[in-house]
């Protein structure tokens, strides 16, 4: 397995929980680390990628943590647009 040591990796759900104990080993590891955590701002997201990325560089690993509750169980195949942007 290739070390992570200074490979840039984006995680989401970043700030509690599973994603924010990931981005803790990742960092222990040596990665170089953008944290994502809950919003509603999209071009905000948008724009803090491509921020990212014109300061760190190519996104080496996606970790992609976000979580989604709407209360009844369903799969994704059955989520509208609009249930995902709740």
């Amino acid at each position: 397995m290739s070390s992570i040591n200074g490979k840039t990796v984006l995680v989401t759900g970043a700030s509690i929980g599973i994603g924010e104990q990931i981005a803790l080993a990742l960092g222990e590891k040596g990665a170089n680390l953008i944290l994502f955590s809950r919003t509603e701002d999209y071009e905000g997201v948008e724009a803090g990628v491509k921020n990212a990325i014109k300061e760190m560089g190519d996104i080496d690993i996606l970790v992609n943590n976000a979580g989604l509750a709407l209360g009844a169980p369903a799969t994704f195949q059955d989520l509208s647009i609009s249930d995902i942007y709740k």
